[in-house]
């Protein structure tokens, strides 16, 4: 997003500050690609104000020069969740009438195209592959799956030709659309956030070896496979499996704990970004272990 771009914008007069809105129903309010590092950045570097609309029933606050608005926690069906949350999202947009409303979720897609045809400016933040991401979604139903997919992929490739930018989390995700309005924005870490301080890396004084797996815990990523491999591996070796994320579904996490090998995991639950620091930091090794489903492979 440039200043040029912000000059463009439609909400307000040319001698007022421009008013941005970030909106996300389906990312938490702290979420590291949207929060941490967009908004702050925005926040801090354009003199704009920025709105960060999200729905967890957390309350409405403000963080610096950002302000959060809570649509209230979303409750019923995934369907029922995103047409109440496009619902809610709309008509906070509406009485806010930003210069630029930058969204998050392919949910809030339908609202989004409704804002582009009353004038708003409009920017898509694509996370995912979502037409490769839908084929591997294990609460869609098998048969609606690929059906759902090119629906998906035809509404993006409308929302390529309608919206105003595109902003792709891979290079890969940026050849589906124009390329004279995507920008690839990568989620790398923050290198700065991850430095352990001297004397905290582990080392065999730490006791067993530990290996840690953060992230979603699901079988698509190989969390079975890593809580098997920790059984066999201590038939001849000590050895810990640090594991923090959440399990999804939530009844997965019963089916890790029947297996021999969670006996050797600490499950950390969800961690803050400095409990994620120090996690990695006590770690041997960390684990990444997707399956090759479509949007992985990529």
């Amino acid at each position: 997003m440039t200043s040029t771009d912000l000059k463009n914008g439609t909400g307000h007069d040319s001698e007022s500050r421009k008013r941005i809105v970030t909106v996300t129903t389906v990312h938490p309010r702290a979420d590291a690609r949207i929060f941490v590092k967009q908004l702050t950045t925005l926040a801090g570097g354009l003199d704009a104000e920025a709105i960060y609309i999200v729905a967890d029933g957390v309350g409405s606050t403000t963080n610096g020069n950002i302000e959060t608005r809570d649509l209230g926690k979303l409750k019923g069906s995934r369907i029922s969740r995103a047409l109440t949350g496009s619902w809610r999202a709309l008509r906070e947009i509406r009485k806010l009438k930003p210069d630029v409303v930058h969204f998050h979720d392919p949910e809030l897609m339908p609202m989004a195209f409704l804002l582009k045809a009353l004038g708003s400016h409009i920017v898509y933040d694509v996370h995912e592959d979502v037409p490769r991401q839908i084929v591997s979604k294990y609460w869609i139903p098998r048969l609606l799956r690929r059906p759902l997919a090119a629906v998906v992929s035809a509404a993006e490739g409308l929302a390529g030709l309608s919206f105003d930018h595109i902003v792709a989390a891979t290079p890969k995700i940026a050849e589906r659309f124009p390329r004279d309005k995507t920008l690839v924005v990568q989620n790398f870490p923050i290198a700065a956030e991850l430095a352990q301080p001297a004397g905290r890396i582990a080392s065999d004084a730490d006791g067993p070896p530990r290996f840690a797996y953060v992230g979603g815990i699901a079988a698509s990523r190989g969390c079975g496979e890593i809580v098997e491999a920790m059984s066999i591996l201590n038939n001849t070796h000590s050895a810990k499996l640090l594991l923090a994320g959440q399990f999804f579904p939530p009844a997965f996490r019963n089916d890790l704990a029947a297996r021999d090998g969670w006996q050797h995991v600490t499950f950390l639950g969800h961690l803050p970004r400095t409990g994620v620091r120090d996690t990695l930091g006590a770690a041997r090794a960390g684990l990444v272990t997707l399956y090759p489903e479509p949007n992985s492979v990529e």
